[in-house]
């Protein structure tokens, strides 16, 4: 039995931008005969040691610490970016040892109270500079998430942003006959336009591709698109953050899945969404084969860098009768912390200083398309084209929200939960694939038996001294 995590959609699609392979590099000792160093007060010899999993911006960061040690020279910086799973089993290894680095993030699937409290990490008020904790965007700072107890620990490493924003192909659209200035704005137009575009592709190209294989893909577009209709549905929690009920059967929901229906009824999925990854889905639609694809803004960096022929335009998610009814509730994660037993925690703090507050990293990021910054301001001077769309579409439709997971009492319930199957997107994934069309019934079940999974933990840990109830997970009066 797998219990539930809050974290589980969040991590899928942070893998997508991760590689399978690592780089492990001392990246030099900074010596230079013309460096500019701001601190003169020691010429003592320093090893900092970083580890994470952002391959994606990995040019990038190198070319941050070549910045960092010219200026401070007597810095050597030895970093190391893995997989996701790598990264969990180096890091529970290193602190069980004592050896871990002196910057890490906080991996997928640990909840930094318990960390904290395991002595992972030292909080970073009285570390960082304090001014610094005044230039981060509204919300960064969250109990339970990146603070413990009113205690900063840790600092995201970029903006909260949606994966299931809309790609589309403008060629494709102008040789079905539609004007690529004026993409589908509700559930009927965007069916119609995938009909048409595949009816013009004559088994050349089609109206959607998607990573079908991946169900926590077609989990993630239930949760965003039915929140925007007013289902309540995040991956904070397995429950509508309205009610505190599970919404599965509800008119949000299930408007969702009659268009996904009527989708792969009028033969509008691309034949390979079936048996492929997002990645492979993010090339062929590169390739011109498809005219939509659900998707993060990870994909504007890609191709721009490596497809740069593609005409492609950016769209906010359809709405089920054109007017929203919520917004898609975002989950801050909680980015990197200082290791408690750093021997050099002064300079852990200076480099995080400049990784957030300096004048490369964060411009470098966003002028990339690589990732929207954390730090306010950032992404309204350095975003352009596709990402500047993209960025005000994730301001204008989704939201840090409310996340049950911040609340101390409840962690003990989310230890107890578990998962319903088949779940949301297990059950979308078949009526786009496999012609299942009995959903209405299969929901109707899911959400009955996913309150009953809730209630049964929300027992399980009351009766072992938690002082918690359903009204925690009603998070609106």
């Amino acid at each position: 039995m797998k219990k539930w995590n809050f974290f589980f959609g969040v991590c899928a699609c942070v893998i997508l931008l991760a590689a399978c392979g690592s780089n492990d590099d001392t990246v030099g000792n900074g010596n230079s005969e013309d460096s500019n160093s701001n601190d003169t007060s020691s010429d003592e010899q320093v090893t900092l040691r970083v580890m994470d999993w952002y391959d994606s911006t990995l040019e990038q960061r190198d070319e941050f610490h070549r910045k960092f040690m010219e200026k401070y020279p007597h810095v050597t910086i030895e970093y190391t970016t893995l997989t996701l799973d790598q990264f969990r089993d180096t890091i529970l290894s290193a602190v069980r040892t004592g050896e871990a680095p002196d910057i890490f993030p906080v991996p997928f699937g640990f909840r930094l109270p318990n960390l904290v409290e395991d002595g992972w990490y030292q909080p970073l008020e009285g570390l960082v500079d304090e001014a610094l904790f005044n230039e981060f965007s509204e919300g960064t700072f969250v109990e339970g998430i990146t603070t413990v107890d009113n205690d900063i620990y840790t600092i995201p490493q970029n903006l909260p942003a949606f994966s299931t924003i809309v790609f589309y192909n403008k060629d494709l659209f102008r040789e079905a006959g539609l004007d690529p200035e004026q993409p589908p704005t509700t559930y009927e137009e965007f069916r119609d336009y995938a009909k048409k575009i595949t009816e013009a592709g004559n088994g050349n190209y089609y109206g959607i591709i998607e990573g079908g294989r991946q169900t926590q893909r077609w989990t993630t577009t239930v949760q965003d698109w039915s929140s925007l209709n007013g289902s309540g549905l995040s991956e904070a929690s397995p429950v509508s953050v309205y009610t505190g009920e599970a919404p599965f059967h509800t008119e949000a929901v299930l408007d969702v899945f009659d268009l996904f229906a009527g989708i792969a009824d009028d033969g509008s999925y691309h034949p390979q969404t079936s048996g492929i990854s997002a990645p492979e889905a993010r090339q062929l639609f590169a390739n011109g084969e498809a005219g939509f694809i659900i998707q993060g803004i990870w994909n504007i960096g890609i191709w721009n860098e490596s497809n740069s022929e593609l005409n492609y335009g950016v769209m906010a998610p359809p709405l089920s009768n054109g007017e929203r009814d919520g917004w898609i509730n975002l989950v801050n994660m909680p980015g990197f912390g200082v290791y408690s037993q750093s021997e050099h925690p002064e300079w852990a703090a200076r480099y995080l200083e400049e990784y957030y507050g300096g004048d490369y990293f964060q411009q470098e990021v966003v002028q990339n398309n690589l990732e929207l910054s954390i730090v306010d301001g950032i992404n309204e001077e350095y975003a352009t084209g596709e990402m500047l769309e993209a960025w005000q579409i994730n301001e204008e439709f989704a939201a840090v929200g409310p996340n049950p997971a911040t609340n101390p009492d409840v962690l003990p319930v989310f230890s107890e939960y578990v998962d319903v199957t088949p779940n949301v997107g297990e059950i979308l994934q078949a009526v786009a694939i496999t012609g299942l069309r009995d959903y209405e019934q299969m929901l109707e079940e899911l959400s009955e038996k996913t309150d009953q999974a809730l209630e049964n933990a929300i027992n399980e840990a009351q009766e072992k001294g938690a002082n918690v109830s359903i009204d925690d997970f009603r998070l609106f009066e």
